[in-house]
Parts: structure tokens; sequence; C-alpha cells
């Protein structure tokens, strides 16, 4: 990898890291979760929206209208809102790491349905 991709790892694990760090410290000046929510998805749609308009990624937005909220809530509400709960009780390092653990267990659940689907026989077991 060149210098120039380091650094650029660094930067991304730096901003990354930092949102933890700035949850736990909103929840320590007595911010709701949901206010960390509301903020945090705010000022991502402030960023990121120009620059999906721009690039011409919300084409599609149109026709997928319906599915849209039910997304929002189940990709990023949802997740976002545990987090902030849940970051009342551990420290934002752990945070951190527990979240960026989510690709392992990802590929490990994939990886375990895939042997499971391989058996002859139903795929899930009679309840």
């Amino acid at each position: 990898m060149s210098r120039r991709s380091w650094l650029l790892l660094g930067v991304l694990s730096s901003l990354w890291g930092a949102s933890y760090l700035f949850i736990k410290v909103a929840l320590e000046d007595d911010m709701a979760p949901t206010v960390i929510v509301f903020v945090r998805s705010l000022l991502a749609a402030v960023v990121l929206l120009p620059l999906a308009g721009r690039s011409g990624a919300l084409g599609g937005l149109r026709a997928n209208a319906r599915h849209i909220p039910v997304l929002c809530v189940v990709q990023m509400g949802a997740p976002l809102l545990l987090i902030a709960f849940g970051e009342r009780h551990i420290p934002s390092s752990l945070t951190g790491i527990l979240v960026a653990t989510a690709p392992i267990f990802t590929f490990l659940l994939a990886f375990a349905l895939r042997a499971r689907s391989a058996r002859p026989g139903p795929a899930w077991p009679a309840s």
C-alpha cells in the first residue's frame, strides 16, 4: 500500500472512531439518545445529499419511495438508536470495537447458513 493509502486509512479510522467518542460526550452532557441520532442523521444528510445529487445517485429514488422509509428505520434509525442507548452503559472504545466486528459476524453467519442450506432436508427446523 502506498503512503497516501495508509494516510487515508488513518483519517478514515479516526473519523469513524471519533463518532463514538462524540456520542459518549453528548450522553455525558445529558443529551437524549434520540436527539443524538437525529443530529447525526441530519448532519449526514446535509453532507451526503448534495454529493449524491451531483453524482446523479438520486435518480432511482422516486421509483422506490415506498420502501425508503422502512429502509431508513431498519438500516439507520434503529441501529443508531441502539448504539446511543448502549453507549450509556459501556465505554465508547468498546462500542467502536463491537460495531467494527459486525462484518466478521456477518461472514460467520453467512458461512453457517450456507453450510446449513447445503444439507438435505428442510432448511429450517420445524417448530
